[in-house]
C-alpha cells in the first residue's frame, strides 16, 4: 500500500511538484479515507485546515441553503493552503459517489515539520506555488474591473456613485 500511496500522491498537485523522496516522506503523514454516498466530510463553519485529494468518487460542495454549488472529482484538490493557513469552510462537503480521498491536516503537516523538515519545506513551497496562478488571475480580473470605464457600468446608481465629483 505504501508504494501505491506514494504513486497516488505523486499524481496530485502539490505533491507532483516534489522529488519522489519528499512524496514518500510526506506519505507517512497523510490519511486515506473511504467515502460512502451521503457521508459528510466537512460542514460549513468547520475549521478548514486540511488538504483534500479526491482519489475516486465525487465530493459535492453544498451551500448552507442545501443547494449543490460544485463537485470535486477524481484528480482534483481542495484546500491546498488549508494546512498552512486554516480558515473556515463556507459550505459542506458531502460524498456524491462512493470513493476515497487522501488528506493532510495542519497537525500532520506540523508533525512532518518536526520529523522531516526538508520534506515539509518542499511541500509548503509547492503548496504556496500552486495558488500563485490563481492569485495572479484574480488580481488581473480585479484590475480589469477597476479600470472599466464608468460609462460602461450598467447599474445607474453605481455609475453615479463612481463618477468623479464636480
Amino acid at each position: 500500500m505504501s508504494q501505491n500511496l506514494v504513486a497516488a500522491l505523486a499524481r496530485f498537485r502539490p505533491f507532483s511538484e516534489l522529488p519522489l523522496r519528499a512524496v514518500a516522506d510526506a506519505s507517512r503523514f497523510v490519511a486515506v479515507q473511504r467515502m460512502d454516498v451521503g457521508d459528510t466530510i466537512f460542514n460549513a463553519g468547520d475549521v478548514a485546515d486540511t488538504l483534500i485529494l479526491i482519489v475516486s468518487g465525487e465530493l459535492r460542495l453544498v451551500a448552507p441553503s442545501g443547494r449543490a454549488v460544485d463537485t470535486v472529482r477524481p484528480g482534483e484538490t481542495l484546500g491546498v493552503t488549508g494546512p498552512m493557513l486554516p480558515s473556515r469552510y463556507t459550505m459542506s462537503g458531502i460524498c456524491g459517489n462512493e470513493g476515497a480521498l487522501i488528506s493532510l491536516s495542519a497537525e500532520a503537516l506540523n508533525t512532518l515539520w518536526e520529523q522531516i523538515p526538508p520534506a515539509a519545506a518542499l511541500l509548503e513551497m509547492a503548496m504556496a506555488a500552486s495558488v500563485v496562478p490563481e492569485l495572479r488571475e484574480a488580481t488581473e480580473a480585479l484590475g480589469a474591473r477597476l479600470t472599466t470605464p464608468i460609462e460602461s457600468v450598467r447599474h445607474p446608481r453605481l455609475r453615479r456613485a463612481l463618477a468623479p465629483r464636480r
